[in-house]
């Protein structure tokens, strides 16, 4: 009645299901070492750490903040950090001139004032 149906011997494997076996999939690439953002200090004065950001982030800070100022004494431009001009030599002998011209000015209008008086 039925006939047999002869077929070649063969190795059935089980369905693999699920996540497969890391052999299986194919290689990331390594992360890159991680980089501190922060040096943990510590400070014996406070007794406490404190964390210094690196170099980078404050040359980086400086270049976003820097602005061209003029200074009202001299009028020379600065780049940054218009207190140390101020404080320099040069802007405080012109600051000094300019002082004594408007006490000049001002005692001369004065005398002009009490000459017209009289």
């Amino acid at each position: 009645m039925f006939e047999e149906i002869h077929t070649p011997d063969v190795e059935m494997k089980p369905v693999k299901r699920g996540r497969p076996k890391k052999a299986d999939t194919p290689e990331k690439a390594e992360k890159p070492p991680k980089i501190l953002k922060n040096i943990k200090i510590w400070s014996e004065s406070k007794q406490k750490y404190w964390y210094k950001a690196p170099p980078e982030y404050y040359r980086e800070y400086y270049h976003r903040k820097k602005k061209e100022v003029k200074c009202e004494h001299c009028g020379a431009v600065i780049t940054s950090q218009l207190s140390h001009h101020l404080s320099g030599q040069k802007c405080t002998l012109i600051r000094k001139l300019n002082e004594l011209k408007a006490k000049i000015d001002n005692i001369s209008i004065q005398t002009l004032n009490l000459e017209a008086l009289d």
